[in-house]
């Protein structure tokens, strides 16, 4: 088989990749983008060790198609060189999902840090990862707001998690600071109460 056929053929292959893994992404498919509302860690380590595979093979395949066009080697066109960008878009296209997201791990009854710099309308995600049920809201000491700024997901009553259970919210693009409390007997720990800051993006 000619040499340019061959390339052709290797970029088309990538390109129905990452058209297949881009079209399943835009559709919401759970294969490529889980659900950030469910039970266990978020990415599982299955998924993410799939990823980091992906990754290394993407990595190996560009490094394959730079070496293929060392000078001396063909004449015209680069074609193979197309590759480099799709796989790099198969990359992002599975990792987005799963890493473009901040992760709180909740453990008997407190927050990890006492303060968080997040950007406008990031997501954040509430992973129990103790052994009692955990409730996060919007509020100060162990008392829910309903009345306060933020998002209405996390007004009084907030949301309840039962261990190894997660839940996603998307903060308000409002600049500003958001008050975040673990509510009643299951906040005891060294940090019960958490604040969120929005900052603008730069």
């Amino acid at each position: 088989m000619h040499e340019a056929t061959v390339d052709r053929s290797v970029v088309a292959l990538i390109a129905g990749v990452f058209a297949v893994l881009l079209g399943a992404r835009l559709l919401g498919a759970e294969w490529v983008a889980p659900p950030e509302d469910g039970v266990g860690p978020f990415p599982s380590t299955g998924r993410a060790v799939m990823f980091w595979i992906v990754v290394a093979v993407a990595g190996l395949g560009a490094v394959a198609c730079l070496l293929a066009r060392m000078p001396g080697r063909g004449r015209g066109f680069p074609t193979l060189l197309l590759g480099i960008p799709l796989l790099i878009g198969i990359v992002v296209v599975l990792g987005e999902p799963i890493y473009n997201s901040h992760q709180v791990d909740l453990r008997a009854g407190s927050f990890p840090k006492d303060r968080y710099e997040l950007g406008q309308g990031a997501r954040i995600r509430f992973f129990n990862a103790g052994d009692s049920e955990i409730t996060v809201c919007l509020g100060v000491s162990g008392q829910c707001s309903s009345t306060a700024t933020g998002p209405a997901r996390l007004l009084s009553p907030g949301i309840t998690l039962l261990p190894n259970d997660r839940r996603a919210v998307t903060m308000p693009d409002q600049v500003g600071e958001y008050q975040l409390t673990i509510a009643g007997e299951g906040g005891t720990g060294t940090h019960r109460n958490t604040v969120i800051n929005i900052t603008e993006w730069d």
